[in-house]
């Protein structure tokens, strides 16, 4: 019996020695753990949206979801709507490339506001939307497939802005020009609607003086109303805004190279065009750069001389922060 149980003895496992654990693999800190699950959370939702759609896109041409599919939809998305008419600009004069429909306008600017208001708005770039809808209005467009050949009208062009100061300033200026029929409204008036033709404003300029505006009252550093503001469009995207103002936005800075990778970039340089690209068109009016040149933009202490000694203690700044163009010229 003794000997029985000593088998037996011998055929219990051993408790492992430490000097025979098997070595440990590197541990992720938490907060390396959480990132990726974030990621791969986000990205499996981005794909259960799609394929609840069936990775189909039925509105806009498919070098327009080539940017948005990449960096919201794990490259999924795919173009399903009607060549004739996500392709009725390919002949447009002002592309580049003569297909690629999507042009930035680069313009150095200044975004400014009203005393009696905390909304920004963009002479300059409300300028350049009026002119080019000026120019897409009364254009030929269709006769393939069984679309017929038609002239672009007021109701195939949107004009998507941040700031509600910015769609009044456009609205006025439109309607000077008798084209007030043309659709202008902040990003969140276009969630869920769709145009031939769309025209974005970013309105933060580089030019100002002064803290700028929290990024995420506008288009920046909101993921969800850039993907809204540049997936509007079905055959044209036109995108006016500084790109030195928009630069250090990841989203905004992955447009800017699309459009540079493709020769869709016209205007002032920017970090990613050292040398920036010719536009035939003067895009800064003159009247504007005769005001800055003029009136600067904000010396609160070379206006206010008797006030200079205050001002020298640091509250110049803090001053300026609120010094508004409109409220000096009336001066």
């Amino acid at each position: 019996r003794v000997a029985r149980d000593e088998r037996r003895s011998d055929r219990r496992p051993h408790a492992a020695r430490p000097d025979s654990a098997l070595p440990l693999l590197p541990q992720a800190s938490a907060r390396e753990v959480d990132a990726r699950a974030a990621d791969r959370a986000a990205c499996l939702l981005a794909r259960l949206r799609v394929r609840h759609a069936a990775g189909a896109n039925y509105r806009s041409h498919g070098a327009l979801l080539e940017l948005p599919s990449r960096l919201f939809y794990c490259s999924e998305l795919r173009e399903f709507a009607d060549p004739a008419v996500t392709r009725a600009m390919a002949g447009w004069g002002e592309l580049r490339e003569g297909s690629f429909p999507l042009l930035f306008y680069g313009l150095r600017s200044a975004h400014m506001h009203e005393v009696d208001s905390p909304s920004y708005f963009n002479i300059t770039e409300a300028e350049k939307l009026v002119e080019l809808i000026e120019k897409l209005v009364g254009l030929d467009i269709g006769g393939e497939g069984n679309v017929p050949r038609r002239k672009i009208d007021t109701n195939d062009l949107a004009v998507v802005t941040p700031f509600r100061k910015q769609v009044l300033k456009v609205r006025l200026m439109l309607r000077e020009r008798g084209l007030g029929a043309v659709r202008v409204g902040s990003v969140d008036d276009y969630q869920g609607q769709e145009e031939l033709i769309v025209l974005v404003s970013t309105v933060l300029g580089s030019g100002a003086v002064g803290p700028t505006p929290s990024l995420a009252q506008g288009l920046m550093s909101s993921p969800n109303r850039f993907n809204v503001a540049i997936t509007r469009a079905k055959a044209l995207l036109l995108v006016v805004g500084d790109p030195n103002a928009l630069f250090d936005d990841q989203y905004w800075r992955e447009l800017l190279k699309y459009a540079v990778e493709h020769n869709a970039y016209r205007g002032c340089a920017h970090p990613l065009l050292v040398e920036g690209a010719d536009d035939d068109d003067h895009s800064v009016s003159r009247l504007t750069q005769l005001a800055q040149q003029t009136l600067g933009f904000g010396e609160a202490s070379r206006m206010f001389p008797a006030f200079s000694s205050f001002l020298a203690g640091g509250a110049d700044n803090d001053y300026e922060a609120y010094d508004d163009q409109p409220w000096r010229v009336m001066l």
